[in-house]
Order: C-alpha cells, then sequence, then structure tokens
C-alpha cells in the first residue's frame, strides 16, 4: 500500500465512524450535560499558545480534548479555518481542520477530513466511544426538547377552560 492509498484508507474508515460527524456534533452541543458525560471547564485556553477554543470531558472513565488553534481568515474573508485536534487519553489521535462559516445564527463550526486535510491519525476504539458520546448527547437533548415541549401543551391547556362542553 503506498502512502496516498494509506491516507485514503485512514479518511474512509475516519468516514465509516462518522468522526467527522460526531465531532462536530459533540463541538456543537458542548453546552449539554448527560449521566455518562462530565465536562471539564478548568481548562484555560488562555495557557495555549494561538488557542481558539477547548472542550474537554470524560465518558466512561476516558479522557476526550478537543481543541482548535491557529484560528485564521481565507483569503475572500468569508471563513475562518483552525487546525483541530482530538486527544483521548492524554494522546492525539486525530488532527485535522474545522471550519467556521458565518449563518444567519451565527458561526457554524465543522470539522473536515479528507485526504488533502487530514494531518495524523491513530485510528482506534476511540472513534466508537466518540459515536456513543454523540447518541448520549442526541438522547439528552431529544429528552429537553421533549420535557420542554409538554410543559409548554401542559401550560396551554391550563389556560383552556372548556366550560360545560
Amino acid at each position: 500500500m503506498d502512502d496516498n492509498e494509506k491516507i485514503a484508507k485512514a479518511c474512509e474508515i475516519l468516514k465509516r465512524y462518522n468522526v467527522a460527524k460526531n465531532l462536530t456534533f459533540i463541538f456543537q452541543n458542548s453546552y449539554v450535560s448527560t449521566e455518562d458525560l462530565a465536562w471539564d471547564k478548568s481548562v484555560d485556553i488562555s495557557s495555549i499558545p494561538k488557542g481558539d477554543k477547548i472542550f474537554c470531558f470524560t465518558f466512561e472513565g476516558k479522557y476526550f480534548q478537543l481543541l482548535t488553534v491557529n484560528k485564521r481568515l481565507t483569503h475572500d474573508g468569508e471563513e475562518q479555518w483552525s487546525d483541530f485536534s482530538l486527544n483521548a487519553n492524554g494522546a492525539e489521535v486525530l488532527k485535522t481542520v474545522m471550519r467556521h462559516t458565518l449563518s444567519d445564527w451565527g458561526t457554524d463550526v465543522t470539522v473536515e477530513i479528507s485526504p488533502i486535510l487530514l494531518k495524523s491519525a491513530r485510528l482506534g476504539p476511540w472513534m466508537e466511544d466518540i459515536q456513543r458520546v454523540r447518541d448520549k448527547l442526541e438522547a439528552q437533548i431529544m429528552a429537553i426538547r421533549k420535557e420542554r415541549e409538554q410543559k409548554v401543551l401542559k401550560q396551554k391547556a391550563d389556560d383552556i377552560d372548556l366550560g360545560n362542553y
């Protein structure tokens, strides 16, 4: 297997495990906690040279760190890019880029993985861990939405008087 094939195969495996989508989702929902996921807010981004964002969490006894550094504008000023890395239990397991795009709602972020953008990868069980983290976050978000919807529905029903009908 030559170098291009090895890089392409790594990207194919990362895509099969939805790593970019899962990491993007986790990054975007870093405000949601679950019983299994504890966010570590003690890490100070100012201690990291050219650091932009850092999210750390513990999941099933494993410590994960999502880090973006070196944020820079594209030549047309439409987007920004950062170097993105994922550390699992202190070892860097993925290094690629994150795209920051302005939208009507603010800034959308997307972890990007392709043969051109992938800088390093150490494939392993962390890919399945990241999928489980996403699944837990999605379930928690759905539970929160359902609870809010039920609260609004109850409040609306409480404000309705059917009289004698």
